[in-house]
């Protein structure tokens, strides 16, 4: 091989390499550039430990730190059978305290042998909206003339 040909030929060779690394930049690129943070997550088991430390006396005499789990469970399934379509009460709360919520959930641990009284259901449930509220997953409500 003469040394013109060499040099012609480790040039097509980095062109080469060159357009490849350009596609993978194209390909990949708007994933670097447009990285955010991650999203929050709502894990059942951390917020579980978040509103047994924010309950009150009374209401911690009548739950263990797993009837709280139990009862956040019961909302998310809660939840999940109201955004299928199964309404749910009349209003459009999806996280709080409604009476609607709070007697399926008392319905729901009564048919595994768990007795909740609803005030001390109510108490959790409102913890529970401002455990989502610190962690971002829920805005303050948008009041009627901000529209």
């Amino acid at each position: 091989m003469r040394g013109v040909t060499a040099v012609a030929l480790a040039a097509v060779l980095i062109a080469v390499f060159l357009g490849l690394v350009a596609m993978l930049v194209i390909q990949e690129g708007p994933k670097w550039r447009f990285r955010t943070r991650e999203p929050y997550e709502y894990v059942l088991t951390d917020a579980s430990r978040w509103v047994w430390a924010r309950l009150s006396e009374n209401a911690r005499g009548a739950l263990r730190q797993s009837d709280v789990l139990r009862i956040l469970e019961w909302q998310v399934f809660y939840l999940q059978e109201s955004v299928k379509g199964v309404p749910r009460g009349a209003g459009s709360v999806i996280v709080g305290d409604t009476p609607e919520a709070i007697a399926f959930i008392v319905e729901g641990a009564a048919s595994q042998n768990a007795v909740y009284p609803p005030e001390v259901v109510g108490e959790v449930l409102e913890h529970e909206a401002t455990y989502l509220q610190s962690i971002g997953a829920v805005a303050e409500p948008v009041k009627e003339d901000e529209k």
